[in-house]
């Protein structure tokens, strides 16, 4: 698609969710959102990069929601930051049950504000392959911070598969944004019998490849379906084999 073909899609798509797209640099962050006939507020910390979040979730549909079949019962958000995919699946699976899940207390505020009409039940852990304790290393942009295990530190992990217990035994939705921690999550494999679909944003490192992500998912009985790569991470999809 040509730029202006782009920029024309992004127009019509923030159109119908009540604000206007002039571009990323000379749009301003849209203060509600309107998803069919409810209008939700929405509140920003003061990091940078939003736009591009409402762009890649909402205007782009990264994810894939408005094309994918089915309606799934159960929904998982890794990595929810301020609660903008959480928002996005509850337009689409008003009836779902969701989970949004987001360690840093920077935002989380952010997060329980933005989701606070929108029946998502949100937790304050961190996910991991097993019970622990984690610091945010955050920098300063919350959409680039990530946990790193630490016995003293003040933020809870806990293991994927005691998320799937809680919500019965099953997930049919997981999506991810957990900025490199996928892989530990991986580690879980137990887990991952019960989880339907993954959608995600992987990151890349010396280690970790795209072909390995493959072959970790696939030991895990999924598919790639869909790859977006960019440099150094990218969005996939996975559904089971």
């Amino acid at each position: 698609m040509n730029r202006y073909g782009l920029l024309t899609k992004r127009f019509l798509a923030a159109r119908k969710l009540g604000f206007n797209f002039f571009g990323t640099s000379r749009t301003k962050l849209p203060q509600h959102v309107k998803f069919g006939s409810k209008v939700v507020p929405l509140v920003y910390p003061s990091d940078e990069g939003y736009m591009s979040d409402i762009i890649n979730l909402w205007l782009d549909d990264e994810y894939g929601l408005r094309q994918r079949g089915g309606d799934p019962s159960t929904i998982v958000d890794v990595g929810a930051n301020i609660g903008l995919f959480s928002l996005w699946a509850r337009y689409f699976y008003p009836e779902a049950n969701i989970t949004a899940i987001e360690p840093n207390p920077r935002v989380y505020h952010e997060c329980c504000k933005n989701l606070a009409n929108s029946n998502v039940k949100v937790l304050n852990v961190g996910i991991s392959q097993r019970e622990g304790r984690a610091m945010m290393d955050d920098t300063g942009n919350s959409r680039n911070a990530s946990t790193v295990p630490m016995s003293d530190g003040d933020i809870h992990l806990m293991p994927l598969s005691s998320i799937l217990e809680e919500l019965g035994g099953s997930i049919d939705l997981l999506k991810m944004d957990c900025e490199g921690f996928e892989w530990d999550i991986f580690s879980d494999s137990k887990a991952f019998e019960g989880i339907g679909e993954i959608r995600m944003e992987y990151h890349l490192g010396s280690s970790h490849t795209i072909e390995s992500l493959k072959c970790i998912t696939h030991d895990l009985g999924y598919r790639m379906t869909h790859c977006n790569p960019n440099q150094g991470f990218g969005i996939a999809w996975f559904e089971k084999r």
